[in-house]
């Protein structure tokens, strides 16, 4: 018949595929094999739970059963001995109250708290390091990452002796000066101007050279200037910090 004819249609095509593909075979084989074994590991291990789960119900039984028994036994002894009052010696009562009432005393009138709540107040996180004699405390979590920023940029620079400020002063101030006097001049006679013309008109020996390293010093001057007294505006903001409703970066 035609379906007879079809089976056998593709009974040949499965044996040709066979012959074509003896890798695919073995791998089939090989996984209805891991398959089974898979099969049976799990049935085991379902066996072994509900064996110890049954195990376990009865253990859990056996100690309910003990506890009960011992709450019994012990209100029995509760109620056996109710109504005697313990004798307690007076020398036992006196150092039991001395005891507590160092207890108290030691809670509330404690230094060690005291210092750790100041510290707590005023100075945030635990000090990792001392820069320049002061401690550097790690931020908390609420503080802004701004304030922590500018206090880990001011620590990596040291105070300005006197000698130090003297000099990014007079940079600053000859920078100052020669920007005024290009200020004056056209633009095209500035562009223009020689060497010669620099000598000439603003003093300067070096000419042109001179000229750009002054105005970079300057700069870098008051750059310089700027960031190592921003250790002096944050101890001035911290007395005013709590004044008001701005926060400490806006304050700085």
């Amino acid at each position: 018949s035609y379906v007879a004819i079809m089976e056998k249609g593709r009974t040949e095509e499965r044996r040709q595929q066979r012959q074509r593909c003896p890798l695919l075979v073995q791998r089939q084989r090989r996984i209805a094999v891991v398959i089974s074994i898979a099969a049976v590991v799990v049935g085991c291990c379902c066996m072994n739970v509900v064996e110890g789960f049954s195990a376990g119900a009865g253990t859990v039984g056996n100690r309910r059963l003990c506890r009960i028994q011992m709450s019994s036994a012990s209100e029995e002894s509760t109620r056996r001995k109710r109504g005697r009052p313990r004798k307690v010696s007076y020398k036992e009562a006196s150092v039991t109250s001395a005891a507590v009432a160092k207890k108290k005393v030691k809670r509330v009138t404690s230094p060690k708290l005291k210092v750790q709540a100041e510290v707590s107040s005023e100075n945030v996180g635990t000090p990792k390091r001392v820069v320049n004699g002061e401690p550097v405390y790690r931020a908390r979590k609420k503080d802004s990452g701004d304030f922590w920023y500018l206090r880990s940029e001011m620590m990596q620079h040291d105070v300005l002796t006197l000698e130090e400020e003297v000099e990014l002063g007079s940079n600053i101030e000859k920078a100052r000066h020669l920007k005024e006097a290009l200020a004056s001049l056209p633009q095209s006679s500035i562009e223009d101007l020689t060497d010669q013309d620099i000598v000439s008109i603003l003093a300067l020996p070096g000419g042109r050279a001179e000229l750009n390293e002054v105005l970079s010093k300057g700069t870098w001057s008051r750059d310089r200037l700027m960031r190592c007294n921003v250790r002096l505006v944050v101890s001035i903001a911290k007395r005013w910090i709590r004044t008001g409703p701005m926060d400490k970066i806006r304050f700085i």
